[in-house]
Order: structure tokens, then C-alpha cells, then sequence
């Protein structure tokens, strides 16, 4: 007499595996298309991720971990397994071979999910929208990218970027124009963990009197006189363009207001005042 139920058990599991093959080769082809075959793609993992392991018909393994500071973490019947700068399809590989080679299964077959990436994550403070510590998922993260994670660069902020960190076991620091994202020396472009960015606050000039809107503004590059009383919205209905003055301070330290030409490029911390007009 045929067994029904051990025939239907194993149609299932050829039905299940069958699945599992197509499944993974399409997401293979999919992977290429995008390039995913360029190993700057590949997440490498680092301590402090968080993963989850399924051993295909053995959901006793089933485990949820995170890499250890020492790059490694604990599975049940091989023990310690290293995973640091290893991309998750060398680290289940290397656990298959591992539970074959100790005749614990016959046919391993582990997925292995990355939960939370903790380890790979770079620092970006200072004047953009959102400061903190932002995962990066592979090594091909540029700079502007990380400050894209950060929501971007406020209105207050530099387009002078320092940038830090440590290459090839020294520590390094440089300034660099985020407005063409081209630093002054030839290091890597690209990020790695652990690298700092910060967006400090921009240098600024001040404009009151019969200004729209006065306050403190950003100076741009090249910025005159007349587009710095633009920026602030205009000119009053009382106020008038003859005679704006401007306070700035001399070499030694003293400040000195003197009448200016109004295509003049406005510096640092200079003060404009637009008078008010008595016709």
C-alpha cells in the first residue's frame, strides 16, 4: 500500500525547494541587472549588526544574534563563527561547511538576514537638518550622500565640510568644498565606518534699519551689498538706498562704519545699515 501522507510530504518539500531555487536565481538576475555583482556593492559585516539565521528544515536552529565587538557570534553545534568583513553569503557558506564537516546535517541550507545594520555607520553633525550616526550599507557612500541620510545642509550652514577619519590605520582630517564635493588632497571619496562629517555654520553678516526683514544671513560667495539687501527682502517703503552704510571691522580690531557702493562684496560678520529717507 503507497503511503499518501510520506508521497504528499515530499511533493510538498520538492514544491518548497523548487520555490526556494527559482526564488533565489531571481533575485540573482535581479542583483546583476543593478549591479550587484561589483564587490563595492557587497555589504560587508561588521560588529554590532543584528541577524536572524534559519537552517532550511531544522527550526530548532532557528537564532537571532549580533556580531560581537570581536567581530564574531555563537551558533549551536559549530560554536564560535567569524563574521566581520565577510558578506553574508561567504558567512553561510562557511556555516554549511561547518555543520557537513561535523555530520551534524547532511545538506545544509542557511539563509542568513541582516536585521539591523549597527556596525558599518559614519558621524554627521553640525548645521544640517538631522545630526547623528547613519548606517552605511556598502562601500560605495560618498560624502554628499551621507548628508543627504542627514536630510541635508540647513540654511545656516558652511559649504566649508570637515571631513575625518582614519585610513590605513591613520587618523586623518581635511576641509573641503561641499559645493563641488572636490577636497584638497587625494584621499578615498567614498566612506567607511567610523568617518566623521561636520557642517559647521556658515559665515554670516548681519543688515538692519529699513531693511524687509532684517537679521542675521549667510554670505555667499561674491555677494554685494545690493544682493545682501535682496536677500533680506528689500528695502522698506521709508527706506532709501543712498547712504547705506556699512560696520566692519578694521585690522586691529576696531570697528569702523563707512558709506559703501552697493556692488561692493559684503565680508564677514559686516552690519548694513539702510537708512531711513527723510523725502
Amino acid at each position: 500500500m503507497i503511503n499518501v501522507q510520506a508521497k504528499s510530504t515530499s511533493i510538498a518539500n520538492f514544491i518548497f525547494t523548487l520555490t526556494i531555487v527559482l526564488l533565489t536565481q531571481l533575485l540573482y538576475s535581479i542583483a546583476c541587472a543593478n549591479g550587484g555583482s561589483d564587490s563595492a556593492q557587497v555589504y560587508l559585516l561588521a560588529p554590532g549588526d543584528e541577524i536572524k539565521i534559519n537552517v532550511f528544515q531544522n527550526p530548532d536552529l532557528y537564532l537571532e544574534t549580533s556580531i560581537t565587538a570581536e567581530g564574531v557570534f555563537n551558533f549551536p553545534l559549530i560554536g564560535q563563527v567569524r563574521a566581520i568583513g565577510k558578506s553574508i553569503p561567504d558567512v553561510e557558506r562557511a556555516m554549511e561547511n561547518s555543520l557537513r564537516n561535523g555530520s551534524y546535517i547532511r545538506n545544509p541550507s542557511i539563509s542568513i538576514t541582516l536585521a539591523e545594520i549597527k556596525g558599518n555607520s559614519v558621524i554627521v553633525l553640525g548645521q544640517v537638518t538631522n545630526p547623528g550616526i547613519y548606517p552605511i550599507k556598502n562601500n560605495h557612500v560618498s560624502i554628499a550622500e551621507a548628508i543627504a541620510m542627514a536630510g541635508g545642509v540647513n540654511e545656516m550652514g558652511s559649504d566649508a565640510i570637515r571631513f575625518s577619519g582614519y585610513r590605513n590605520g591613520s587618523y586623518f582630517e581635511e576641509v573641503l568644498d561641499f559645493t563641488l564635493n572636490v577636497p584638497s588632497s587625494p584621499l578615498p571619496r567614498f566612506l567607511k565606518s567610523g568617518d566623521k562629517i561636520y557642517v559647521p555654520r556658515a559665515e554670516i553678516f548681519y543688515i538692519y534699519g529699513q531693511a524687509q526683514k532684517p537679521g542675521a544671513y549667510r554670505v555667499d560667495k561674491g555677494m554685494s551689498v545690493m544682493q545682501a539687501i535682496a536677500l533680506s527682502g528689500g528695502i522698506t517703503d521709508k527706506g532709501t538706498l543712498r547712504g547705506v552704510t556699512v560696520t566692519r571691522r578694521s585690522i586691529e580690531g576696531a570697528p569702523e562704519t563707512k558709506k559703501v557702493d552697493l556692488n561692493s562684496e559684503i565680508k564677514t560678520n559686516d552690519v548694513i545699515f539702510i537708512d531711513e529717507s527723510f523725502f
